[in-house]
């Protein structure tokens, strides 16, 4: 399993316990090795989304505290450029998609998936709204597939 250091100049331990949040897809699985894992936690968070540096999305706070959030993307990206589906000479794999529309009237979903699916090598256009996704069809723009948040207001 790959191991991909969160902070490019960590140093591996040698001896004691590593603090690693490992991802699995399928056959594929790596390792984000971090500094320590504090706790997990499930709450609500409004995420500020100016990250300072590649890796993380912004912050937020959780449980009263400061967090950072990580792109998950970036990391995933970086153990297998295949990930997520496409082959090291850039095609798509066999029945994957290129252009994607993305509609969904949260800026947090917006900024956190666009950038994940464009890692991926996808074409990714947003709209924040059904009308201006009807918009964009109507003046003859095409897409592979349309993701949609199900839960917009009218």
């Amino acid at each position: 399993m790959p191991l991909v250091p969160i902070d490019p100049a960590m140093q591996l331990k040698k001896e004691g316990m590593l603090s690693i949040l490992v991802f699995s897809d399928r056959e594929k699985s790596m390792g984000l090795m971090v500094d320590e894992i504090i706790d997990i936690v499930e709450d609500r968070m409004d995420v500020n989304l100016s990250a300072s540096h590649p890796g993380f999305l912004g912050s937020a706070i959780i449980a009263g505290k400061a967090t950072d959030i990580v792109d998950t993307g970036h990391y995933l990206a970086q153990a297998y450029q295949d990930w997520f589906g496409v082959q090291e000479d850039g095609a798509f794999e066999e029945g994957s998609y290129q252009r994607i529309l993305l509609v969904d009237d949260s800026p947090f979903f917006r900024n956190m998936l666009t950038p994940l699916l464009t890692v991926a090598g996808y074409n990714v256009k947003t709209a924040d709204n059904a009308a201006d996704a009807l918009k964009m069809q109507e003046a003859g723009e095409e897409f592979d597939v349309i993701v949609s948040d199900i839960e917009m207001p009218a």
